[in-house]
């Protein structure tokens, strides 16, 4: 399927659209998003690498910023943080991680996370997942996303009583 025209793909995007100098293009975004499913996540199946995928692909299309920026943002990637930008070694494992980049990126519907942001394995508990909405566990990772107004809100045992004296 998606595996044995992924090179020729990747040949006809690089062709087809060159980048401004300075400007992230396809392969570079590729590259990155990549890279990261290949650290943080090339022991899982194939549903939570593309779940790694779409979380750098949401968090993009969130910040308005390119796939690169999101990946390097201080904080956000702790394998990126640690490995930098290094390719893969494991080829079959870089293959994977490169097809779940492309399916991503290609097939927005495509999203197995319920559109998360964020997410971490099973084995830490991260402060900051308790201020976000859990949307699925896919092998040792839990996804998440920022919660919307009206999860935020509390609910309406937990608002405050009106204070007594005050009606009129």
């Amino acid at each position: 399927m998606v595996r044995a025209s992924l090179a020729a793909l990747l040949l006809v995007l690089a062709l087809a659209a060159p980048a401004p100098a300075g400007a992230e293009g396809i392969l570079d975004s590729l590259g990155c998003i990549a890279r990261t499913v290949y650290w943080e996540a090339r022991d899982q199946p194939f549903d939570g690498q593309l779940g790694v995928a779409f979380v750098v692909l949401n968090r993009m299309r969130a910040s308005g910023k390119t796939a690169c920026a999101v990946v390097d943002e201080r904080g956000s990637f702790l394998a990126i943080a640690q490995h930098g930008h290094a390719p893969g070694h494991d080829a079959r494992a870089w293959g994977l991680a490169q097809e779940a980049a492309l399916i991503a990126w290609q097939e927005p519907d495509a999203d197995p996370t319920g559109a998360a942001t964020y997410f971490h394995r099973l084995d830490v508990r991260p402060a900051w997942a308790q201020s976000l909405t859990f949307t699925r566990r896919i092998g040792r990772h839990l996804f998440f996303r920022a919660r919307t107004a009206a999860e935020a809100a509390p609910s309406p045992s937990t608002r405050p009583a009106a204070s007594a004296g005050k009606e009129k």
